[in-house]
């Protein structure tokens, strides 16, 4: 073998090896989901994780990193209010239950949260008591609902019986939610060329996850602006507060009966790069 030959093939080696190194990085950070799971989760989802390693180093090595904008619906798992009150078991109300797997029940508690008030009902089985189809009946938009399935399970390695439970958190929303002028596209697009002249590459160096909550009030304009945490940056935080403050308006969300009404929404900021 020549000279020439093994010198192009370790100049090819170290070129592979780098590329794999970036797609492992951006898998990596892909895993990483950039969404809370649940609202609930909104206490751990502002704590101190960092999407970059280089926030305590003063002078970070420049990296090319591009800002990603997300904007959803303030829960996970939501329910309209006429699905809810029309519910007579659990399989009405999580049209993925897993009801086949569960043969025996201990029981199933469903807790409605509304203005800092928790109220609870409980029934035998999967079958919704009266006292629950009322509980649901009443439940508000942007109610809070938790379903806890206690059951039992044959462990298959001990033959043992185990008492198991099972959590789904949902959320009341709108019959029709509210939607952006345009189409979700369009508003990435604006959020994206109006919010990343306001960051320097070198603040976006530095930029924490962070979330926004805002709400589309009834005239489809945006209100109750609120950071979820510091993106490390006071004049990011301030300049992501005004991008939503300034956002176009949008068609905002309707009842059953054609009435508008409000909806809340959170607005995601990360950022990859390699």
């Amino acid at each position: 073998m020549s000279k020439r030959t093994i010198i192009l093939g370790t100049v090819f080696f170290i070129i592979v090896f780098a590329a794999n190194g970036c797609m492992k990085k951006q898998q990596d950070m892909n895993a990483n989901d950039l969404i809370p799971k649940t609202v609930s989760d909104k206490q751990t989802y502002s704590g101190s994780e960092y999407l970059g390693d280089g926030f305590l180093d003063k002078n970070p090595p420049p990296v090319d990193q591009e800002l990603v904008y997300l904007v959803r619906g303030k829960y996970d798992r939501s329910i309209t209010q006429e699905r809810l009150k029309k519910s007579n078991s659990i399989h009405d109300i999580i049209s993925d239950y897993p009801g086949t797997m569960i043969t025996d029940y201990t029981s199933v508690e469903v807790l409605v949260s509304s203005k800092g008030k928790t109220i609870k009902a409980l029934s035998p089985s999967h079958v919704l008591s009266q006292e629950q189809k009322d509980l649901f009946a009443s439940a508000g938009l942007a109610t809070e609902l938790e379903i806890n399935v206690n059951y039992k399970n044959i462990n298959a390695a001990t033959d043992a019986v185990d008492n198991r439970q099972m959590r789904i958190s949902m959320t009341v929303v709108p019959e029709i939610e509210a939607e952006y002028i345009g189409g979700y596209d369009k508003m990435i697009a604006w959020l994206t060329e109006n919010g990343n002249d306001d960051i320097s590459a070198r603040n976006r160096e530095l930029l924490q996850q962070t979330s926004v909550f805002f709400t589309i009030n009834k005239d489809g304009k945006v209100s109750n602006v609120n950071l979820s945490k510091t993106t490390g940056v006071a004049e990011i935080d301030k300049s992501l507060v005004e991008l939503i403050l300034n956002m176009p308006k949008w068609k905002p969300a309707e009842n059953p009966n054609g009435s508008f009404v409000e909806q809340e929404f959170e607005f995601i900021v990360g950022q990859v790069g390699c």
